[in-house]
C-alpha cells in the first residue's frame, strides 16, 4: 500500500477578516463630497460666463430677464415687483394694445391753459370775466411708469412776473388713472357787463381785482381696459394696434373760489363812500363732490397716427362754503362736464402729441346761474430709449 502523500494545508482566515482586508485596500470618494465637486464646477462656469449689472449698464445694455447679468438683490426685488405690478394693473390684450420695447422715456411739454367764468345775477343781466392764456415748459424723465422733471412759468423765463401756477399730477395704468389739478391765478382780467334789456354792453380791459384759485382731485376705471390705453395719446407709452373705446366710471372732488381784492379795483367805477365800506371778501367758494361716467375711443389711423376723444359728465352735491356772500352754507345740485381730445404721431424712438381739454362747471341756485370754463392745451414730445 502505498504511502499516503502528505496534503498542503491551507491558512483559511475568517471571514471577518477577509471583508476587513477588502474594503480597508479599496478607495472609496464620499457621495457627498463628488456632489459639491459638480456644484462647485456648475457655479464656476456660471460665474465665468456672467458680468456685472453695472459694466452691463455702461454699454448701454439693461436686461433684467438674462441670467447672464448679475444684478444686486434688491435691484432684482424692484424689478419683480414691477412685474407683478404690470402683470395685475397693465395686462392688455397684445392684439389691441403693445408697449414700445423701451424702458426710459424723456418728455418736452408746453402746457398752456385760460380759465373764464360768467355769471347772471339779475334778470336780463351778465357778467363775462376772460382770463389771460398762461404757459409754461418743463422737461420730465420716466423709468417703469413713474416720472420725475421739473417745469417753468415762461412768464419767468422772458422776465415777467407770474400771475398764475397750475400743477397737475397723474397715474396711470391699464385699469384706471388718478390724476390731481390745482391752479391760483391773480392775472389781469377782462370784465364784460351785458343788457340785454337796454341791448347795452360795457368793457373793462385789465381789471385785476380778482383771484381765482381751484383744485380737483379724480379718479377713473376704463371697464375695457384689456383693449383700451389711454395712454396711447395722452403719454404716448403705449401702443395702440387696433381701434378701440371704453366706458369710464370713476368720481371727482373740485374745489373753486373767487375772492376780491378792494385796493385793486377800477376806482372810477365806485363811489368813494362805496369804496371806504368795501372790504377784501370772498364773492364764492364753492366744493363738488360729484360720481362720473364717460366713454373715451382711440382711432388707429395707421402704425404711426392714433387719434383720441374722451367725454365725461359729473354728477352730485355743491356745497358753498359759509365764507361766500351770497349763499354760503347751502347745499346744491352738481352738473359739470369735461371734453378731452388727443394726436399721437410715433415714428420709431420717436413722438409728439398736442391734446387739449374744456372743463366746466355749471350751477344754478335759482336766484342766479354760474358757469366757469377752463381751456388747457398741451403738446408733449420726446423719444423712448
Amino acid at each position: 500500500m502505498a504511502a499516503a502523500q502528505p496534503v498542503d494545508r491551507v491558512a483559511v482566515a475568517p471571514a471577518d477578516s477577509v471583508a476587513v482586508a477588502t474594503v480597508d485596500s479599496v478607495a472609496v470618494t464620499p457621495m457627498d463630497s463628488v456632489v459639491a465637486h459638480r456644484v462647485d464646477s456648475v457655479a464656476a462656469v456660471a460665474a465665468a460666463n456672467t458680468t456685472h449689472w453695472f459694466k452691463e449698464l455702461k454699454r448701454g445694455k439693461v436686461d433684467f430677464e438674462s441670467g447672464r447679468i448679475r444684478y444686486p438683490k434688491f435691484i432684482r426685488f424692484v424689478y419683480n415687483t414691477v412685474k407683478l405690478y404690470h402683470r395685475i394693473l397693465n395686462n392688455y390684450d397684445t392684439t389691441y394694445v403693445q408697449g414700445y420695447g423701451k424702458k426710459f422715456r424723456i418728455t418736452l411739454k408746453n402746457n398752456n391753459w385760460l380759465d373764464n367764468y360768467d355769471c347772471e345775477p339779475f334778470e336780463n343781466t351778465r357778467i363775462e370775466f376772460l382770463g389771460s392764456s398762461s404757459s409754461s415748459i418743463g422737461l420730465y424723465l420716466s423709468a417703469l411708469g413713474l416720472s420725475l422733471g421739473y417745469s417753468i412759468d415762461v412768464d419767468r423765463i422772458v422776465g415777467k412776473r407770474s400771475t398764475s401756477k397750475k400743477i397737475e399730477i397723474g397715474y396711470n395704468n391699464a385699469r384706471f388713472n388718478i390724476e390731481f389739478f390745482h391752479m391760483t391765478n391773480k392775472g389781469a382780467m377782462t370784465m364784460v357787463f351785458r343788457d340785454f334789456e337796454a341791448k347795452e354792453k360795457s368793457r373793462i380791459e385789465k381789471f385785476t381785482g380778482i383771484r381765482r384759485k381751484s383744485w380737483s382731485l379724480s379718479a377713473n376705471y376704463f371697464f375695457n381696459h384689456r383693449r383700451y390705453a389711454h395712454t396711447s395719446v395722452y403719454g404716448c407709452s403705449k401702443r395702440q394696434m387696433k381701434s378701440a373705446g371704453t366706458w369710464m366710471a370713476g368720481f371727482r372732488v373740485s374745489h373753486q373760489s373767487f375772492n376780491t381784492k378792494v385796493d385793486e379795483l377800477p376806482q372810477e367805477y365806485f363811489y368813494p363812500e362805496e369804496l371806504k365800506e368795501m372790504k377784501d371778501e370772498t364773492m364764492f367758494e364753492y366744493t363738488d363732490y360729484c360720481l362720473s361716467g364717460g366713454y373715451g375711443y382711440n382711432w388707429v389711423l395707421g402704425p404711426k397716427w392714433i387719434i383720441n376723444g374722451t367725454l365725461q359728465l359729473f354728477t352730485g352735491l355743491k356745497h358753498a362754503h359759509k365764507v361766500s356772500t351770497s349763499d354760503g352754507g347751502r347745499n346744491f345740485w352738481s352738473a359739470n362736464g369735461k371734453v378731452r381730445v388727443g394726436v399721437s404721431y410715433n415714428h420709431r424712438s420717436f413722438f409728439i402729441s398736442p391734446q387739449a381739454y374744456l372743463d366746466t362747471h355749471f350751477f344754478n341756485t335759482g336766484e342766479y346761474r354760474f358757469r366757469s370754463f377752463l381751456i388747457d392745451f398741451t403738446i408733449i414730445t420726446g423719444f423712448r430709449f
